[in-house]
């Protein structure tokens, strides 16, 4: 299956259930230890601001598309006749007719104009879906997948800082203070007006008025408490309300703008890739039944999401055998629950309490260990370049933060005959519209 700039490749799998040990216990605590389920995805595409460059200089091992030279210029759909090669000797110039020495597939080499090679510049995200529901089932694997296809939605829509801002609205982010809660000066506490402190010094010093005047400054007093009263329950209702849409502190560090006053350069590629686009989804997963279903629900699902989502117009499912090969999703997970063991046992916990003792207090420490300029810059040219943490706590209620939708009846779906014995199997939802999109 080839690889388009309107594609985002997607390979997930749930990782085994982390354990939240404290540094130090007693040996009754053992029996109590809490877990945390993790689910990672690995979502891949290729930059089309790379990919239309017809002009800038590439490294030697650069991957790259050969396309005919009658090819249209800034089109990001396969042309017959192009294929996959690999840059043999490098250069540092710049221009549409810099010759490169590149290798075909099958070993053989060619010279070919820049303009005519397209760069396959990759983008990789991971998301770390955090939770305290131990079962890995359709219905939670679904709810992690929702929280993705919103985010790449909001990516399509309104660019990469929206989606990261959707990302980190749950309870993993820390609560911003209420108005009430907030003085004048920034520090915590309730505000005191200007009018209401001037009844209170003046009712302090009574002898210095006559009862009238101290009769008008109670009332003074009255009156201007009810007021502020009512201010601040509707300044908090405001409050409230832009909270949420705001951007979480986590969001905003690692926004373009942020970047950009750190390092010009690599603020204005994360720019960029505000321009991405995509009207594909391709997933992977192994036959696990929390992908598959043995009921068929998760296919089921899936063959439904093309409806709701009118910005992807094509979705592939793919099924592979299970626990047969592994990839960076799955050391990806390794490398999480290993870190937060020692992160424990170090004394490092990124979080408010400076503790991890909770699926939620997991999630919130990673959203803080990953979602940093730094971090994001150190691994501009990495196998992973950014990590979005999910986080859904199993027995929400309250409709503002993301929750399972248990199913109030057990569902029932008619079987795909041999699924298991089919590997891989492939699942389909596309549209008459677009099926031209669909690639070999």
């Amino acid at each position: 299956m080839r690889s388009y700039t309107d594609a985002r490749e997607v390979n997930s799998d749930w990782s085994e259930n982390g354990e939240i040990v404290l540094k130090l216990q007693m040996q009754s605590e053992y029996w109590s230890i809490k877990y945390y389920s993790l689910l990672i995805s690995i979502t891949s595409f290729l930059v089309a601001s790379a990919w239309k460059d017809r002009e800038g200089a590439l490294n030697v091992k650069t991957e790259v598309t050969v396309q005919p030279g009658d090819a249209k210029e800034g089109s990001i759909c396969y042309v017959a006749g192009s294929y996959f090669a690999v840059v043999q000797e490098g250069s540092t110039s710049v221009g549409p007719d810099v010759p490169y020495l590149v290798r075909r597939p099958d070993g053989s080499t060619e010279s070919v104009p820049r303009h005519r090679l397209r760069h396959r510049l990759w983008h990789h995200v991971a998301f770390l879906g955090v939770t305290n529901e131990k079962q890995h089932v359709a219905t939670t694997t679904q709810a992690f997948f929702s929280r993705q296809l919103e985010f790449w939605r909001l990516w399509n829509d309104e660019g990469r800082d929206a989606a990261h801002a959707f990302a980190a609205r749950d309870r993993a982010s820390p609560p911003q203070p209420s108005i009430a809660d907030t003085a004048e000066d920034g520090t915590t506490g309730p505000a005191k007006t200007s009018v209401g402190g001037d009844a209170e010094m003046a009712t302090e010093e009574p002898g210095e008025m006559d009862a009238s005047e101290n009769g008008d400054a109670e009332m003074a007093t009255a009156e201007a408490g009810e007021v502020d009263a009512a201010d601040v329950a509707a300044a908090n209702t405001a409050a409230a309300k832009i909270a949420a849409t705001a951007t979480p502190p986590t969001a905003a560090a690692i926004s373009a703008a942020a970047i950009t006053h750190a390092d010009p350069k690599f603020g204005a590629f994360l720019a960029e890739l505000d321009f991405e686009e995509f009207v594909a989804w391709l997933g992977h997963a192994d036959n696990a039944t929390h992908f598959k279903s043995s009921n068929n629900q998760a296919i089921h699902w899936w063959s439904n999401q093309r409806d709701t989502l009118s910005f992807i117009r094509s979705i592939w499912i793919q099924y592979g055998c299970p626990g047969k090969g592994k990839g960076p999703w799955d050391g990806l997970g390794a490398m999480v629950k290993s870190k937060i063991r020692r992160d424990i046992t170090n004394e490092r916990c990124l979080t408010i309490s400076k503790r991890i003792r909770s699926a939620l207090e997991v999630a919130e420490h990673l959203r803080n260990l990953f979602s940093t300029p730094a971090w994001l810059s150190k691994h501009a040219h990495m196998k992973i370049n950014e990590i979005v943490v999910f986080y859904i706590n199993k027995d929400e209620t309250d409709p503002s933060y993301p929750k399972f939708q248990w199913p109030t009846v057990e569902p029932k779906f008619s079987t795909f005959t041999d699924i298991s014995k089919k590997s891989p199997v492939a699942s389909a939802a596309t549209s008459p519209a677009s099926r031209a999109l669909s690639r070999p």
